[in-house]
């Protein structure tokens, strides 16, 4: 199930989602820093940042929620430059 394959590579890349508190930066020669952060209990961010006039700009950003009891995640929202959408609504998920 790919919400299975999300949750296991976010696991991966944080060194464990349970644990993970805070902001982790993540770099690549060549490559945007991607930025790792946790905005709630269950629900984090993956983001490359670019600055304009001194200012960073998410570009693009996309939230994540993880449901840890079953391991998985889905996305929440994602956007870049040109559009922004939001794919689930918490609010009205379906308990799993």
């Amino acid at each position: 199930m790919i919400y299975e394959e999300i949750y296991k590579r976010i696991d991966e890349l944080v060194g464990g989602i349970e644990n993970f508190q805070n902001e982790l930066v993540l770099t690549s020669k060549g490559f945007m820093d991607l930025h790792i952060e946790r905005l709630t209990e269950d629900t984090i961010s993956l983001t490359h940042y670019y600055k304009v006039n001194e200012d960073l700009v998410p570009d693009p950003d996309m939230e994540v929620i993880i449901h840890s009891k079953q391991k998985i995640a889905e996305a929440l929202s994602y956007q870049d430059a040109y559009r922004y959408d939001r794919v689930y609504y918490p609010d009205n998920k379906v308990d799993l």
